[in-house]
């Protein structure tokens, strides 16, 4: 016999895997500002010394997105794949700040676009190994999938704020946030990456996968495409990519407000569209929790709520035959 365990322990509710997420974000955040002000090299962004914070951090990191996904996978207590109904401010005002700031990105990289295309001159401009390398040509499409994702989010919170649920009907334009997400990873990977000093780009590689996971799991819920049995990953990519988008932001943002801006990563500007996103995943797994009363389990749970034609027909060849009973009683 076949053994399943997903969705077989119903006391693991999206509840606890959110006390899990703020608990891990409460450690790691500090250990990653205190090495961003005492251990982190600004130019390269990688590690020029080691102690004991940099195995604490990624240990519980990676502790912390295993466990996630473990917990979402077993949790018998899911909300039923779909979108909450009807107006709801929270989703709309965190929808619409994460198109801000998604067109923020698009800006900063038509930016580093310019820069780049300005450093060289015209000759080499003419040679597309030049484009490759530097990485023009992702920063060029992520710039323009961002104002795409934008578009989308812009629509998502409308949908929120009037109640008619206008997204649903913009399924290709759902996936946008998804090809945003990949050119984001290729200009990475173009870039120079020391795995053996750990550095900022591997975090925010991890981070961006996880958004990746996130969008396409939003994807197939909010255009009810294939979305049975979604709900786990939706909430352990979304707490996961959260977390890893704390990490990654919050540090420079808290180095910029207490003055210490030069020790921050040059390779990189701030990328508040992870902070966005942080807010819209949080905000919008909150009030789908919030919203669904009715929990629905995943699994076995589910199959058991599905009625067979043999058993359908048993019963109601039984209430014909009570019903007849009582008829000839009277």
């Amino acid at each position: 016999m076949k053994l399943k365990i997903k969705g077989r322990v119903k006391s693991l509710t999206p509840n606890i895997m959110m006390s899990v997420f703020s608990v891990a974000a409460l450690i790691t955040v500090p250990i990653r500002t205190y090495q961003n002000v005492s251990m982190v090299e600004p130019d390269t962004g990688f590690f020029y010394n080691t102690n004991f914070s940099i195995w604490a951090l990624y240990i519980i990191l990676f502790a912390s997105v295993l466990l996630l996904f473990i917990m979402a996978f077993l949790s018998g207590s899911m909300p039923k794949p779909s979108m909450p109904f009807g107006e709801n401010k929270v989703i709309g005002f965190a929808s619409a700040g994460f198109a801000i700031t998604l067109l923020s990105d698009a800006v900063f990289q038509v930016v580093n676009f310019i820069d780049i295309y300005k450093g060289y001159s015209s000759a080499l401009i003419q040679n597309w190994q030049y484009f490759l390398k530097t990485g023009c040509i992702p920063i060029a499409l992520q710039a323009v999938f961002a104002i795409m994702s934008a578009v989308y989010f812009f629509i998502f919170a409308t949908s929120y704020f009037t109640g008619n649920e206008l997204f649903k009907k913009n399924k290709y334009l759902a996936l946008s946030p998804i090809v945003w997400g990949i050119f984001r990873v290729i200009f990475r990977f173009i870039q120079p990456i020391n795995f053996r000093n750990i550095s900022q780009l591997l975090l925010e590689l991890i981070m961006i996968v996880l958004m990746l996971v996130f969008f396409l799991t939003v994807a197939r819920i909010a255009s009810k495409v294939d979305e049975r049995e979604s709900m786990w990953l939706f909430f352990a990519s979304g707490l996961s990519a959260s977390l890893f988008a704390l990490v990654c932001t919050i540090s420079p943002i808290v180095m910029v407000i207490t003055g210490n801006s030069s020790l921050v990563y040059k390779g990189d500007m701030i990328s508040f569209c992870d902070i966005g996103f942080a807010c819209f995943a949080i905000s919008l797994m909150l009030e789908i929790v919030q919203s669904k009363k009715d929990r629905a389990g995943i699994g076995d749970e589910e199959e058991m709520k599905v009625v067979s034609h043999e058993e359908y027909v048993n019963d109601k060849v039984g209430y014909m035959e009570e019903t007849d009973e009582e008829n000839n009683a009277r």
